[in-house]
């Protein structure tokens, strides 16, 4: 069966549980989402449907219903409609499951996470709603099965118990490890304690089919073999890698037990061969609950293979993590190849009711590739204040349906594969409303591939600016590495806005409009290149930088932020037909600081604006002045300015003048 993520209907309870994707089925590769150096990066596995190992020690048992690994694509999460709590997770052990272990001690826990969780309890209850006869309390835990000893164990006497966890939740996070392969009585109860609910409910039965919770307890009286538990968590390996050509692969490691390790041993495999064992030393102990980087140096590929890591040993002894082991098929190309961005262009309108949703399906759909996606908003949807010329042109020649929302990925027909409902259906990378695949996951394979794979051409983009004539001088350059096909293969060059704060249908009048197209400096099919004997270019732009855009449809002027303000370049071939069009490859670049101060509208504050988090609310202030902070979302609306978590967000600053200044400001846990 599958569950669409959107339906409520299932679940008897205004808190909704839902699926992260919809199919039961392993898929080909799985997606992890890691931060480094403050910015999310996503990369694959096919660790999805291994099976966590069984117990390394003698007279050790665990007691569950599934030993499967953690697949972060089908995990449970709860919808909290805006009233984040305590959700609670829990199997029951019956009698007939314990009676073989009367009299022995359950001496701990092992459950499984799709992500990073904070504040964890531990607990085993006699009855499901009953106090906690037994806990822990843990700080972190890694997305893959984590290891917890109680202090004081609990002698199994034969009666039912209950074991789980719980942890502060924040609406839409899909952290509950489970198997969706099948149901078991007792496999899978799930509660939670807000403001607006206080309920704990069997959904381990065939009528709701909610799968299997990763959680079993861990019975005996030596669990010292269990505290050496360090887990391979994602590396940075490309899908794509030079053939011959040395490479340095670091390896995310977490310790997902109560004692810190002092060394690993990591081997690595490329097909069927081992090509090396190191000895990873971590100065002061790699800490419980904490992870580290370590560097697999000079991985090198001849040929296309299935490359393995796997942490065999914690401190010379067998390594009880239930996620040993990392393996990915690379495939190999000749020669340079160049990091790739992706061209996604959003038609949108400020009459269009179904845009702001359209526009959330964009942003799930780039989730964890912000930085590899050049997104343009082209606003040619009926009478709009931010319609420009280029925005027109692609609007009439693009078009199809004569309706927004539409969104074109890279220009080429592509196949995109979502659930919905029962079946998989396939829709082309020109798509109409982007929300039948928003907030499905399977589609971020297919993104992940696209990245990954080289580009067979460089966009580099350089500025000079002028502060006697506020002209911007644009240098396109860059060197292919093979001949691109095409008829027209050209250089297109745009001016891109975020942060223009106005009127939009379905969502508000103080919706934050982002990536709006200014003007295209090209042509608005792209230059023609010229290549050099090296199969280099260079071509470059003059921009004189107007002080207003008057709207192409409607006339009503609008005062861009240069702030807010960059440049967005890509080699495509454009072709007659729509659908033969291609993108080579992109780039963007903000505008650089030597043209703030020559773009300052009179409602623009001049001078450098600090603003920071304090408290759960963010704060701005210029020259010692505190100043009005409105707090809004990705898609434009409201938010309130306390209780800030993790995310991104717009903020708009006003100062006593009524000048005003916004930017977008990511927050980190």
């Amino acid at each position: 069966m599958v569950k669409s993520l959107l339906s409520r209907a299932t679940v008897p309870s205004a808190l909704a549980i839902l699926f992260s994707v919809m199919s039961a089925a392993p898929s080909a590769a799985q997606v992890n989402y890691v931060t480094r150096g403050g910015e999310t990066v996503a990369v694959q596995s096919v660790q999805q449907r291994q099976d966590a190992p069984s117990a390394v020690a003698e007279d050790v048992a665990f007691l569950g219903y599934t030993n499967m690994e953690v697949d972060r694509n089908a995990c449970l999460g709860f919808d909290d409609f805006g009233d984040p709590g305590v959700s609670l997770q829990a199997i029951r052990l019956s009698p007939e499951m314990l009676a073989p272990h009367v009299g022995k001690q359950l001496s701990g826990m092992r459950f499984g996470v799709g992500e990073e969780v904070d504040d964890v309890t531990v607990f085993v209850r006699k009855t499901l709603t009953g106090e906690n006869v037994v806990e822990a309390n843990v700080s972190k835990c890694g997305p893959t099965w984590n290891y917890v000893k109680f202090d004081e164990p609990l002698t199994i006497d034969g009666t039912e118990l209950y074991v789980g966890y719980s942890y502060y939740h924040e609406g839409e996070r899909y952290v509950i490890g489970n198997d969706p392969s099948g149901f078991v009585d007792g496999s899978c109860y799930l509660g939670y304690k807000s403001a607006l609910e206080d309920y704990f409910d069997d959904y381990s039965s065939e009528m709701w089919d909610m799968g299997m919770l990763l959680i079993q307890a861990v019975i005996g009286d030596d669990l010292a073999d269990y505290g050496r538990s360090v887990s391979l968590i994602d590396t940075d390996l490309p899908v794509n890698v030079q053939q011959d050509a040395p490479l340095d692969v670091t390896l995310d490691v977490f310790n997902t037990s109560w004692d810190a390790a002092n060394s690993i041993v990591v081997t690595a495999k490329v097909g069927d061969e081992e090509v090396g064992t190191k000895t990873y030393d971590f100065d002061g102990g790699l800490q419980p609950r904490t992870s580290a980087e370590i560097v697999w140096e000079d991985l090198v590929l001849s040929e296309a293979a299935n490359v393995a890591f796997e942490i065999s040993t914690v401190d010379g002894k067998s390594n009880a993590a239930t996620l040993q082991y990392w393996s990915q098929d690379c495939g190999v190309y000749e020669g340079e190849g160049f990091p790739r961005k992706l061209v996604l262009e959003y038609f949108s309108g400020q009459g269009c009711q179904n845009c702001p949703t359209g526009t959330e399906a964009v942003n799930a759909l780039i989730f964890g590739h912000e930085d590899d996606v050049v997104c343009i908003t082209d606003h040619a949807y009926g009478y709009d204040n931010f319609t420009s010329e280029g925005a027109t042109y692609y609007w009439n020649f693009f078009n199809t349906s004569g309706n927004a929302p539409m969104m074109m990925l890279d220009r080429k027909k592509r196949t995109l594969f979502f659930l919905e409902g029962e079946g998989e259906a396939s829709v082309t990378g020109v798509v109409l409303h982007p929300t039948q695949f928003a907030f499905a996951n399977n589609y971020r394979n297919f993104l992940d591939a696209e990245v990954a794979a080289p580009a067979r051409v460089s966009v580099l983009i350089d500025q000079e600016y002028d502060e006697e004539t506020d002209v911007l001088t644009i240098t396109v350059s860059g060197r292919r590495t093979e001949t691109l096909a095409g008829s027209h293969v050209g250089l297109t060059v745009m001016v891109l806005e975020d942060g223009q704060v106005a009127y939009q249908n379905g969502a508000s009048d103080d919706y934050v409009h982002d990536n709006i197209l200014r003007d295209v400096l090209s042509d608005f099919k792209g230059d023609v290149i010229e290549w050099g004997e090296d199969g280099s270019y260079e071509m470059t732009y003059r921009y004189e930088i107007p002080e207003q855009f008057v709207s192409y449809v409607s006339n009503v002027t609008t005062t861009p932020n240069r702030r807010n303000m960059r440049i967005a370049a890509f080699v495509s071939d454009f072709a007659d037909d729509r659908e033969g069009c291609t993108v080579y490859n992109a780039n963007e670049a903000d505008f650089i600081e030597e043209t703030y101060p020559s773009g300052l509208s009179e409602t623009a504050i001049d001078e450098p604006v600090k603003v920071w988090v304090g408290d759960g609310t963010f704060h701005a202030a210029v020259a010692g002045e505190e100043l009005d902070v409105q707090v809004f979302n990705l898609v434009g609306v409201m938010l309130p300015n306390n209780g800030i978590g993790a995310g991104t967000y717009i903020i708009r600053a006003t100062d006593a003048d009524g000048k005003i200044f916004t930017t977008k400001m990511a927050v980190t846990e």
